[in-house]
């Protein structure tokens, strides 16, 4: 009898130890493939950044929950046939969103919300567009990342001849300023980037930009900005791309 109560008491610690199991959401929409990427809002509005669907007629690529997934609604920025790739929540709740068309040479379009999804804004573009300056051929490398009133983009480099006026030998890292509604860009000399992160560096208490790269024979590098944020944003203040 004890060796049996012995055996249920393992069994049951052994059950408890399992990690959770997943349970599926409601169904997006029947046409939507891949979710690219979600955000929470601060009150709790989930929004989806999605393949666009359907394929003809009114198209949406930005969709939003209300009920944790349970049901989902579309949003509508643009009737236009692209895909969100990347989404990113702000403190104020604003959430940005990039999307293209999943093809080369496709423009590139970021949209904001500030009312949880439910009406988006198109951000202007720089001097220079952004489909001039990153290569939409590999889309899903093309993101966003916020910091401190900043919005930075990264993705592979365009390369000439294929877009004539985009960076011939480098890399770019442009930033949209809320503040003074600006573009602005840092050249980098590295030749692809493909995914962009923020986090603390070798001064206490400052923030650092890191970048995920590819190079020559396939020489994949993360790379980190060589001083914090805040200083090159302060260096740059004066050189809007308007």
């Amino acid at each position: 009898m004890k060796k049996c109560v012995a055996i249920c008491i393992m069994a049951i610690g052994l059950y408890a130890l399992q990690p959770p199991s997943w349970e599926m959401c409601g169904e997006i929409h029947p046409q939507v493939t891949t979710v690219y990427d979600l955000v929470e809002t601060p009150n709790g509005t989930l929004i989806a950044g999605t393949n666009y669907a359907p394929p003809s007629g009114t198209v949406y690529y930005l969709w939003r929950s209300t009920d944790g997934g349970n049901t989902w609604s579309p949003c509508s920025p643009v009737n236009i046939a692209i895909n969100c790739y990347d989404l990113e929540l702000t403190p104020s709740g604003r959430v940005y969103a990039i999307c293209c068309a999943p093809n080369y040479n496709s423009d590139i379009y970021i949209f904001y919300s500030d009312d949880n999804g439910q009406t988006w804004s198109q951000l202007p573009q720089p001097r220079i567009p952004l489909k001039v300056i990153f290569t939409t051929w590999i889309v899903g490398d093309i993101g966003i990342k916020y910091h401190n009133g900043k919005l930075y983009v990264w993705g592979p480099v365009n390369n000439p001849p294929y877009s004539p006026g985009g960076p011939i030998f480098h890399a770019e890292l442009w930033y949209y300023d809320e503040t003074s509604s600006q573009w602005n860009k840092w050249d980098m000399l590295i030749n692809h980037g493909f995914t962009i992160e923020k986090g603390p560096g070798p001064q206490s208490g400052q923030t650092y930009l890191y970048l995920g790269t590819s190079g020559p024979q396939n020489n994949a590098k993360v790379i980190r900005l060589n001083q914090p944020i805040g200083n090159l944003e302060k260096k740059n203040l004066n050189k809007g791309e308007k």
